[in-house]
C-alpha cells in the first residue's frame, strides 16, 4: 500500500519532507476508511550526488548512521530538532522536516530496518540495549543488511 502512494507522488519525491507528509496524510485516510489500527516508521531520502548533499525525513524511524571512513567515526544522521514526526498512520496533521547532510568523498549511510532493534536480544542472547546506539565507533558486521550510498 505505501508503496503505491509513494510512487503516485510524482514531483513531490523530490522533498522528503513533502513526500513524507503526503504519504502519512493519505495512509492515514485509507487507514480511518477501513478502520485498520496500523503505523509505520519510514525514513526517507534523496542523494544530490554532484554536491554530496543527502536531504532526507524520518517517521518515527531510528536514525540510520553515518559512517565517516576518513575520521574512522560512525554516528546516527544529525537531525534538525522538529524536523522528525510521528510513525505513518499515527495522527493525520502531521507534517515533517527535511534535514541534510553533506557526505565526503568515502563517507556512506547505513540504513537498516526497525526490526534490527527488536531482534537484537534474540540474536545475541542480550537483554541490553542495542549496542549500534551505545557505541561511538562501531565496525559494521559483513553481513547483507542496509544500502550502502557512497561519494566519490
Amino acid at each position: 500500500m505505501l508503496r503505491a502512494l509513494i510512487e503516485g507522488c510524482g514531483t513531490d519525491a523530490a522533498d522528503p519532507s513533502v513526500l513524507m507528509t503526503h504519504l502519512n496524510a493519505e495512509f492515514t485516510k485509507i487507514l480511518r476508511q477501513t478502520g485498520t489500527v496500523l503505523f509505520a516508521t519510514a525514513f526517507y531520502s534523496v542523494l544530490d550526488s554532484d554536491q554530496g548533499e543527502l536531504r532526507y525525513a524520518r517517521a518515527g524511524h531510528p536514525y540510520p548512521f553515518h559512517v565517516q571512513r576518513r575520521a574512522g567515526t560512525v554516528a546516527p544522521l544529525p537531525g534538525i530538532e522538529g524536523a522528525t514526526g510521528p510513525a505513518l498512520g499515527l495522527l493525520d496533521s502531521a507534517s515533517y522536516g527535511n534535514s541534510r547532510l553533506l557526505l565526503e568523498p568515502g563517507d556512506w549511510v547505513l540504513l537498516f530496518t526497525d526490526g534490527w532493534i527488536g531482534c537484537w536480544p534474540r540474536l545475541t542472547g542480550l537483554r541490553a540495549a542495542n549496542p549500534l546506539w551505545t557505541t561511538s565507533v562501531w565496525s559494521p558486521p559483513s553481513c547483507r543488511c542496509g544500502l550502502r550510498l557512497t561519494c566519490d
